[in-house]
Parts: structure tokens; C-alpha cells; sequence
């Protein structure tokens, strides 16, 4: 207080743009390095550089990083089929509905046919996401999938999705499962995301 009332009030401004700036460059280099990599230890960790191999027609440049439940593929299991997936992708706005339908099928397709074996490709038309909701930052969306590790058995797949512009780059964070949203599993994969804030 008594450094503020020596100075004159040019300095005081100058002094008040600098703390804002590192303010500022503070929250920014916090906020751009959310990852999942050190979340949820006993979840499976991936980092992929997009665009992928196996989804070529997805036209972003970035990364994508997952976390996969411990039982994924554990049909009993009361996170069964539950992920987390983290895209960074270069964009200065937001993705727009009908853009967020089309990355997460377009997704989802690529991982299918890379999984599923010969005889189950015909079922890659009936992956689609059935519909999203949501404006602007938050949406939630419902996916039609198939489970091909365990007899190609049909899912309804909820996927919950926030999306934020920092920096030039564009964040999606998205909750998935198979689960009820009222069981522990989303509760767990939304406390990641809040704590990750």
C-alpha cells in the first residue's frame, strides 16, 4: 500500500498493466497444459497426433489423448465401455453443432473399422451419433456403437463434451460410457474434469 501511495499515478498504472499481463500469461500456460496424462493413474493413457490413420477424413491438426476405464472391455464391470477423451486441435472457434456430430462419428467409424474384424464391417454404417444438444460450450451427445470384443453387442453410448478456445487452440473434453449417468463412473470422469480446470 505504502509503495502505491510514493509512486504517482503513471506508475501505478504501468504497474497494474504488467501484474495483469502475468496474470494473464499465468492462467494461460495453466489452462493450456491440461492433459490426462497424470488423471485417474489405473485408467489406460493414449496420445495420438491427428489427423489419424485410421480416420483420415478427420481435417484438424492436433493430438488426441484417452483414457480408457479399467474394465473397458469387461462387460460386468461397473465402468464397462467408459473413456475419457481429450481433443487439441489448431481452431480459433468454437466447433459448431453439425461439426461436432461430424468429428465424433467420423472418430468413432475410424476406431471401429480398425477393431472390428471382416465380418463385422457391414455394421459400420450403424455407427452414428443419434443426436446433440447443447450450445455453444457444452454439449451432450448420444452414439450408436458396437462392441466387437465382446460379440459385436450394440451400445448406446452417452457422451458428455465441453469445449473452451485457448490460445489459438481449440479444447473438446469429453466424458463417454455406456453406463447410466447416474453411476459412480460419471461421477468420477466429471470430478477429472473439474479438478483438471
Amino acid at each position: 500500500m505504502l509503495f502505491f501511495m510514493k509512486n504517482n499515478k503513471n506508475n501505478n498504472m504501468k504497474m497494474c498493466s504488467v501484474f495483469l499481463a502475468f496474470c494473464g500469461l499465468l492462467f494461460s500456460c495453466t489452462a493450456h497444459s491440461i492433459s490426462l496424462d497424470s488423471t485417474l493413474e489405473s485408467w489406460k493413457y493414449e496420445k495420438l497426433t491427428l489427423p489419424f490413420d485410421f480416420a483420415p477424413n478427420i481435417d484438424y491438426q492436433g493430438v488426441k489423448e484417452h483414457k480408457l476405464s479399467p474394465g473397458m472391455y469387461q462387460l460386468k464391470a461397473k465402468d464397462y465401455f467408459s473413456y475419457l477423451l481429450l481433443f487439441k486441435i489448431k481452431s480459433k472457434t468454437l466447433l459448431i453443432k453439425s461439426e461436432l456430430k461430424t468429428l465424433l462419428e467420423r472418430y468413432n467409424k475410424g476406431l471401429f473399422a480398425q477393431a472390428a474384424r471382416d465380418n463385422a464391417l457391414h455394421l459400420i454404417d450403424k455407427i452414428k451419433i443419434t443426436s446433440v444438444q447443447g450450445y455453444k460450450n457444452n454439449y451432450h451427445a448420444t452414439l450408436n456403437f458396437y462392441d466387437c470384443i465382446n460379440q459385436c453387442q450394440q451400445l448406446t453410448i452417452i457422451i458428455e463434451l465441453e469445449q473452451k478456445l485457448i490460445n489459438g487452440d481449440l479444447l473438446i473434453m469429453a466424458s463417454a460410457s455406456a453406463q447410466p449417468q447416474s453411476s459412480d463412473v460419471w461421477d468420477t470422469m466429471r470430478r477429472t474434469w473439474y479438478e483438471m480446470k
